[in-house]
């Protein structure tokens, strides 16, 4: 049985290949690590996916991204994505895709960027990205 599933990965650039594919450039894994703060980053993008079985597919879907607690952005798929359908275990599933870019990113202190889908009444969380400062001798960093 497959539940709802949340993927994220954040990155620095998404290429649209004349192809249909898109080309992830400078993935993060859990972190973004800057040498100073506060940075200008000339450009950060996230690829969100919602994955759930066909009988639980929702009607509708909002992505939002959080600063910490600040909501920085909101999303509804119906304005972005149409769902995609494609057989996995023998079961199908609903694909819902969203892929934000932002052309410039403010960081003023370390934090985290937190996604969240709500659909049906319901919430699922993807993986953050921590942003913080190289550690150097004797620094600390506290997240927000």
């Amino acid at each position: 049985m497959i539940h709802r599933i949340l993927q994220t990965i954040f990155c620095d650039d998404i290429r649209h290949e004349t192809s249909g594919k898109l080309t992830l450039v400078g993935v993060y894994s859990d972190s973004l690590v800057v040498s100073t703060l506060p940075v200008t980053l000339p450009r950060l993008c996230l690829v969100a996916r919602l994955l759930s079985p066909m009988n639980e597919a929702p009607s509708a879907v909002k992505l939002r991204i959080f600063r910490g607690e600040e909501l920085l952005q909101e999303v509804v798929a119906n304005e972005i994505a149409q769902p995609t359908h494609r057989p996995t275990d023998n079961t199908q599933v609903q694909i819902v895709q969203f892929l934000v870019e932002s052309p410039t990113f403010e960081v003023a202190t370390p934090c985290v960027l937190r996604i969240h889908t709500e659909m049906d009444g319901g919430e699922i969380y993807g993986a953050p990205l921590n942003i913080q400062v190289m550690q150097t001798a004797g620094s600390t960093n506290t997240l927000q």
